[in-house]
Order: C-alpha cells, then structure tokens, then sequence
C-alpha cells in the first residue's frame, strides 16, 4: 500500500489542531466558554487522527532519515529533541487538563495556558520536523 499521502495528510491534522488550539485559547481568554470548548475538542480530535496516522506511517515504513549537513542539521536536531521531549508529556497533559475540566478542577485554570503553550510548541515543531523531512520522504 502506497503510503506518501500520510505525512502530508499528517501536517494538515497538525496544522488544524494547532489552528484549534490557538482559538480555544483566545476564546478563553474572551471568557467564551462554549466556544472554547468546542476548539478545544476539534484540537482532540485532530490531533488524535495525527497521532493515528503518525504511528500508522511509522510502523509500515519505519524511520525518515534527515539527510541534510551543516547548520541545518544542528537546527533540525534541536527541534526534534526538544519536540519529542514535550510531544511525550503533552497526551497525558491534556489528558489530566479534560479530567479537570470535567470536575471543575483549579487545576485546569492553573496550569491550563502552560500545557498550551507547550502544545503549540509541539505542534509547531511538528510542522517545521515535517517541512525538514519532506525531502526525504519515500
């Protein structure tokens, strides 16, 4: 099965979530509740299909190997380790933020602009990693 769609479907899953995130965050900030709920919600759900569609690519092709030298090697490296550092904190974050959101938690309002803030980071850094690779996809 020829899967060269999948990366380019997976940026745009990234892209709309990160999209969704920045709306939610703004509504909330107007002390628009429903309609943060409802970004919050579509950036879960786009970010789940990345997710699914990441981990599908990945077990069917393997690794995509950087091959490029120089600076933009040392700039790519960077990116994805402090990418993939924050991308394994952020489902559990997020998992704890709905949680407290659904029981009215202080938590959520606490902490609920920083696990964003790291979301769009890892979001973001998602695409760039994406934008780095595309030349060396299959």
């Amino acid at each position: 099965m020829n899967l060269s769609f999948l990366p380019h479907l997976n940026a745009g899953f990234n892209f709309l979530g990160t999209i969704c995130v920045c709306v939610a965050y703004l509504a909330i900030r107007s002390s628009n509740l429903k309609v943060h709920k409802i970004f919050m919600a579509s950036a879960i759900g786009f970010s789940t299909l990345f997710l699914a569609g990441y981990l599908w690519f990945h077990f069917q092709v393997g690794v995509v190997r950087f091959g490029g030298d120089g600076i933009a090697r040392t700039i790519y490296f960077w990116i994805l380790t402090t990418h993939t550092i924050l991308a394994t904190v952020i489902p559990f974050a997020v998992a704890v933020q709905v949680w407290a959101s659904f029981k009215k938690l202080a938590w959520h309002r606490r902490w609920g602009h920083l696990i964003a803030y790291m979301w769009l980071y890892v979001s973001v850094t998602g695409i760039i990693i994406y934008l780095f690779l595309r030349p060396y996809l299959p």
